[in-house]
Order: C-alpha cells, then sequence, then structure tokens
C-alpha cells in the first residue's frame, strides 16, 4: 500500500524530532499498533516504535533521529511524506509538501500543485491570480510547471551571440 501521511516536527530535550501520522487504513496494512517496526529511508533499516495516535485514529511511527537530521541538513521542510506500507515495515519513497489548497503532495516551491483549482475567467487555473483573458496559468505557475517537468531551461531566453550579426 502507497500512501501520503503527514509528518509532525517537534523539540524534545533540545533534539529535533518527527513522527508520521497514518490512517487507520494503514494501520491494518502494517499489522501492527504498538511496539516497532522496521523503517527503511534513505537506503538505510531502523527499527523506530510505533503507537497508537491519541487524538486520532491511526498510529504514530517515530522517525529516527538520524533521518531528521539528514532532511533538515539537506534542507529539506517537508510536511509529508510518501510511504510503502507492508506488514511490519514501513518504507520512505520520499518527502514532499502539501498544496495550499488540496492537500496533494507537491515538490513545487509554491507549495501548489499542478492540479487545476479555479474555473473563474480571468484567474490563474492553479492558484487564483488574475491573469489576460485567454490564459489558463499565470507566469509564476509556468515557471512552477516547467520546472517540475525539468523545462525550466525551455523558458530562459538564449543568450544572444554577437558574432551572429555582420555589422552592416
Amino acid at each position: 500500500m502507497i500512501v501520503c501521511a503527514r509528518i509532525n516536527r517537534y523539540t524534545e530535550r533540545g533534539a529535533r524530532r518527527a513522527k508520521i501520522y497514518l490512517s487507520s487504513s494503514a494501520m491494518e496494512a502494517l499489522g501492527t499498533r504498538n511496539g516497532k517496526i522496521m523503517l527503511i529511508a534513505q537506503g538505510k533499516q531502523y527499527f523506530t516504535s510505533v503507537s497508537k495516535a491519541t487524538k486520532r485514529t491511526g498510529l504514530k511511527v517515530y522517525l529516527p533521529v538520524e533521518v531528521v537530521r539528514w532532511c533538515e541538513g539537506n534542507g529539506m521542510s517537508a510536511e509529508a511524506a510518501i510511504l510503502r506500507i507492508e506488514m511490519g515495515r514501513v518504507e520512505v519513497l520520499a518527502f514532499a509538501n502539501l498544496c495550499r489548497i488540496c492537500g496533494a503532495p507537491t515538490s513545487a516551491t509554491d507549495g501548489l500543485c499542478a492540479e487545476r483549482h479555479y474555473s473563474e475567467a480571468g484567474r490563474c487555473a492553479r492558484c487564483g491570480a488574475p491573469i489576460p483573458s485567454g490564459r489558463t496559468l499565470c507566469n509564476s505557475c509556468i515557471d512552477s510547471f516547467a520546472q517540475l517537468c525539468g523545462l525550466s531551461t525551455w523558458l530562459e531566453p538564449e543568450p544572444m551571440n554577437v558574432h551572429d550579426f555582420d555589422g552592416d
């Protein structure tokens, strides 16, 4: 089972820590409610604690301090993790932020996913910013989308080569 789960960061005794909240369906796929599970992150295996969430249905899985330090050391302020859950084991496939509009996982720097959220004429379909009619996306969303697709160089104008002109 592959799920997107919210990460909660906190400080305990001066150390940064984090836990991931799993839904009740993910809890059933994991097959445990309390104890230790195998967590795989950045290619390493850890045995970590899991316990029933107190105010929610589901579970909380504690991330090892080493994983939290790795994320923060690499400038990651992820709000969620994409996880593969199997019996007794959780694998972190990726870290992601959540769209400010719909909550879907996104790697966009502006915190918006590539889905369409607005259908009002004269507004960007992604972020709702006013744009000239006849367009679907504003320039900022086009830039973000191009970066997500690996096309950011496509948007950059090519530098003019002075040797291309013969001077006449």
